[in-house]
């Protein structure tokens, strides 16, 4: 695969894709405290809310995905970015708690459709096809570069004035809306990459295409995985502060630390990443992301530590898990791009939404139960979800199709007919 410097199409995706990170960044980690203000009402209210209005969202996605195939993935992000760029500015300036539950189911799907739909560009929008691995690269450093950002300068702005929180809503929709014109401006190439070889056959002609397994398998593994970055986010900060002598300072140096390695190393190991075989490669991010998680309760559980053996062991356990977590995106990105046929991507992705956030929505319940127990074989049923994804990497038939370099699972070589 040819190796090119970034055109100034991948450049607008890449300062697009920041700027719209740095929107999320600037609201997600506040919306409890950003709400709450806006509407004068209690955490609990609006915890209530957002977590119903991300459930109701979640049986819309089959339709969603069937309408991006439709319209392709720039329409259906620019949509979706202006909508919620007005739900923002609609709640600022007409506070309301019947206006605030629309828009929480609304920015709930939108921000489905954003992930669906930005992946869906990165097949897109490359002139060579076979170049959309490296798309994936780009967006997701640059989603965790503007999320760090846009984080840390709310932060920086919250602790000058808190009083300034309630217009927190002005300023993300401006970033969506700056980041919904560059996206405008990107026009698609249709010659998305070829869906990768079928383990199963074609399907009758006429009949109803179904999503391949290997696919439906892939995309458990993803939801596994990814809600293991969402138990790492929500539990660590709580769990050192309740369970081990580690300083109140050193939670948000290892989240800090997992976004900088994520926002620096997604380009550079690309190319490495995608010359491997990538089933292979998958279990190794899946050992890492097991080998990394572990280093919480190898802290907490037991006797107290003294305070260098407890940021040491954290320190390392982040970079092994984030080493973990970047080759299981990026190869898991991979994959689930390049399975589903061009005309169902959409639907396809929209299903991987839909598994994901049914995963994810049991994190919150997860962190609790560890907060609270603590004990080792609570630890161990937390694990074997995350072991069973390594498991999953010995099925036959994702060795036998998918385990090769990128570049032969993308355009693999054509038979001649005999």
């Amino acid at each position: 695969m040819t190796r090119q410097l970034p055109s100034p199409r991948l450049a607008t995706f890449a300062v697009a894709g920041t700027i719209k990170a740095a929107g999320t960044g600037f609201y997600y980690p506040f919306s409890l405290l950003f709400f709450a203000t806006v509407l004068d009402t209690t955490y609990s209210e609006i915890g209530a809310v957002l977590t119903i209005a991300g459930l109701v969202a979640l049986p819309l996605l089959p339709a969603v995905g069937r309408v991006v195939d439709r319209t392709g993935g720039r329409v259906a992000l620019v949509t979706s970015l202006l909508l919620r760029a007005a739900t923002f500015v609609v709640l600022v300036v007409a506070p309301s708690f019947a206006v605030f539950i629309g828009v929480a189911v609304i920015n709930a799907l939108a921000a489905r459709v954003d992930a669906v739909a930005t992946q869906l560009l990165c097949a897109e929008l490359p002139e060579d096809g076979g170049a959309f691995p490296r798309w994936l690269a780009v967006y997701r450093s640059t989603f965790n570069l503007g999320f760090g950002l846009g984080t840390i300068a709310a932060g920086l702005l919250l602790s000058v004035d808190r009083g300034v929180v309630g217009n927190i809503g002005f300023v993300v929709a401006a970033g969506f809306s700056v980041a919904a014109v560059m996206y405008a401006f990107l026009r698609p190439v249709r010659d998305a990459p070829d869906p990768a070889p079928s383990s199963e056959g074609d399907p009758p002609e006429g009949s109803r295409r179904t999503l391949d397994r290997r696919y439906v398998v892939l995309t458990v593994v993803s939801s596994v995985t990814s809600a293991a970055g969402l138990f790492i986010e929500s539990a660590t900060a709580p769990y050192l502060l309740a369970h081990t002598s580690a300083p109140a300072w050193l939670a948000g140096v290892l989240i800090a630390l997992n976004t900088v390695l994520l926002a620096t190393l997604f380009v550079p190991m690309e190319a490495a990443i995608s010359r491997r075989r990538q089933i292979r490669m998958l279990r190794l991010s899946c050992v890492l992301i097991v080998l990394g998680f572990v280093a919480l309760p190898a802290v907490g559980t037991g006797a107290a530590l003294p305070v260098w053996v407890v940021v040491t062991i954290l320190v390392l356990g982040f970079i092994v898990y984030s080493a973990g977590e970047l080759v299981s995106t990026q190869v898991l990105g991979v994959l689930l791009t390049a399975l589903p046929a061009p005309a169902r991507r959409g639907s396809a992705l929209s299903f991987g939404q839909l598994v994901s956030g049914a995963v994810a929505a049991v994190v919150p319940w997860v962190v609790g139960l560890v907060l609270d127990a603590n004990t080792i074989a609570l630890w161990t049923v937390v694990l074997v979800p995350m072991i069973a994804t390594i498991a999953v990497t010995y099925v036959q038939t994702l060795r036998t199709t998918l385990d090769e370099p990128v570049d032969l699972i993308i355009a693999p070589p054509r038979r001649a007919s005999i």
